[in-house]
């Protein structure tokens, strides 16, 4: 038999050559099935070795909970896994993340199903208290792909999902893989500040620094903005789901001058910030967006003004429609 800290012992079984189960129970007695295989070598050495058929790897740095939904016994909270540890999370997403809880979550965690049900038998996942995601299959090999999980408070978790078979000694396990969908890395020389269109949310990241990403209210577009402070303006949105590299500006406000008696922002040519970003796919299907700095002296747009007037120009559709100023020749 078998015993593992947080489980009963398991049932007994027979050494003998072939395959078996051991079923041990939680405290809240669900079942966790592991399985052995028996083998005989040339010299008659016997080799037992045991495995869990599914081995969750948690690669969000947030606790992940998983529940089965079983066609013939309804759905079930993963053995070893327990209500009471389904916390809110909070508002500022700095405080989700730190290395000692990431690497204990980045732990493969054993799950079984209590049936076999091969086509019946599905997995959905909570982050922390938030509400249940569609359940999946995690049968097919090779597959890859990404679920959505919703809270109460409308914030979207997006996680990639990966399916495949372990290596070596663990070749009989299935290694389901949950990664966030997003990650930032700041490659910029100073801090850069990030949100999601159409919220209040803002939060900064540090130089060389990285951080998982998730939006802030589900019923907003997805799409991302940068700052650099309160000096400086809002870049206009853009998508981080398209692979790829691209552009975006952010301008200082250097001026206040009275027009029609009301104080107008103008922003000077020579006071713009260009943030080259880089959208680049892993193999665990994470999303890396990548800030760096773009070269001054090879910007994407180049405009002269040959007047001898001081002009006035803005992107269309942008959040803050602050007129950047150029002056004559």
């Amino acid at each position: 038999s078998l015993k593992i800290a947080g489980f009963s012992r398991s049932n007994r079984q027979a050494l003998t050559s072939g395959t078996g189960e051991f079923v041990l129970k939680d405290k809240a007695n669900r079942d966790l099935i592991l399985y052995s295989e028996h083998t005989v070598n040339e010299d008659g050495t016997l080799v037992l070795s045991i495995y869990a058929k599914y081995w969750m790897r948690n690669w969000t740095g947030l606790p992940l909970f998983y529940q089965q939904r079983l066609a013939t016994f309804g759905n079930r909270l993963a053995a070893g896994q327990s209500e009471t540890e389904q916390q809110p999370l909070p508002e500022n997403p700095q405080l989700w993340y730190n290395a000692e809880t990431t690497n204990k979550l980045a732990q493969p965690f054993m799950y079984s199903y209590g049936s076999y049900d091969l086509f019946g038998n599905k997995t959905a996942v909570t982050i922390a208290s938030s509400k249940w995601s569609k359940a999946i299959s995690i049968e097919s090999i090779g597959t890859d792909g990404q679920i959505s999980v919703g809270d109460d408070l409308g914030r979207s978790f997006e996680l990639g999902v990966r399916i495949e078979m372990g290596s070596g000694a663990y070749h009989r396990t299935k290694m389901i893989t949950f990664t966030p969908k997003f990650i930032l890395i700041n490659k910029l020389e100073r801090v850069v500040f990030y949100g999601q269109q159409g919220t209040n949310s803002r939060f900064g990241l540090e130089p060389n620094q990285k951080m998982p990403f998730h939006w802030r209210e589900k019923d907003q577009d997805n799409k991302l903005q940068l700052s650099l402070g309160s000096e400086y303006t809002w870049s206009a949105p853009f998508s981080i789901s398209e692979i790829g590299e691209f552009c975006v500006k952010i301008a200082r406000i250097t001026k206040e001058s009275a027009v029609s008696s009301k104080m107008e922002r103008v922003i000077k040519a020579q006071d713009t910030y260009l943030v080259r970003v880089e959208v680049q796919l892993s193999r665990e299907q994470t999303i890396y967006v990548i800030l760096k700095p773009e070269a001054k002296d090879c910007p994407p747009y180049l405009i002269e003004n040959l007047t001898d007037y001081k002009i006035r120009f803005w992107q269309k559709n942008q959040s803050e429609n602050v007129p950047q100023e150029l002056g004559p020749n």
